[in-house]
């Protein structure tokens, strides 16, 4: 039957892949198995990541999610950890693994701000398009708000690529569950360390 819902073996899901490692491992192999990138891609996003990390240094990854999120509470979402809950784990991890930068991925502008405050000179992060509140009125999801502001959408999803890999490439990670973590873990050979929030859902 074509339309019977998927096996949910193929499912991720929103709790199971954070907790159970064997069907985490099980996802990252098909992963690896069926999706690389090409070459000019692979090349891109190094030189990208070769930019922005300094080299050899030790640093956190940090995925902050916020915008729909955080002002539109949509039913079923995992709900995020405040800006302010993100950034004391990042201090303590920081000092636990001797961790010199954060390297920030986040859509939402004030949470990049807070972080500078806090961070200003040991924060890094892909200079992109990010979204205000101000900039979510009107529309539920973060992607409405950047085809409001007529964002070239395909330099949105290099950038977002961009992020997901270097969070990927970290010597730590903290993160908030979303579709955007998954691809990290998905991508990652395992980190030394690794925090992701369960709050539960909206």
């Amino acid at each position: 039957d074509k339309h019977a819902a998927p096996s949910s073996k193929y499912l991720m899901g929103n709790t199971d892949f954070y907790t159970d490692i064997n069907r985490r491992d099980y996802f990252k192999k098909c992963f690896k198995k069926n999706i690389r990138f090409s070459k000019i891609a692979l090349e891109y996003l190094e030189r990208i990541k070769m930019e922005i990390i300094p080299m050899n240094a030790r640093v956190l990854g940090v995925l902050c999610r916020g915008t729909d999120y955080a002002l539109k509470r949509p039913k079923g979402h995992p709900i995020p950890p405040s800006p302010e809950e993100m950034i004391a784990k990042a201090r303590e991890v920081m000092d636990t693994y001797n961790c010199e930068y954060i390297f920030l991925a986040t859509e939402d502008a004030l949470i990049l701000e807070r972080f500078l405050c806090e961070f200003e000179k040991k924060l890094l992060f892909v200079d992109q398009k990010r979204i205000s509140p101000d900039e979510m009125k009107g529309v539920d999801r973060v992607m409405d708000a950047n085809i409001k502001l007529n964002e070239d959408r395909f330099k949105m999803g290099l950038d977002y690529l961009c992020a997901t890999y270097i969070l990927s490439k970290c010597n730590c990670f903290v993160a908030a569950r979303c579709g955007g973590t998954k691809g990290v873990l998905l991508m990652s050979d395992d980190f030394e360390y690794e925090y992701i929030y369960n709050l539960g859902f909206f």
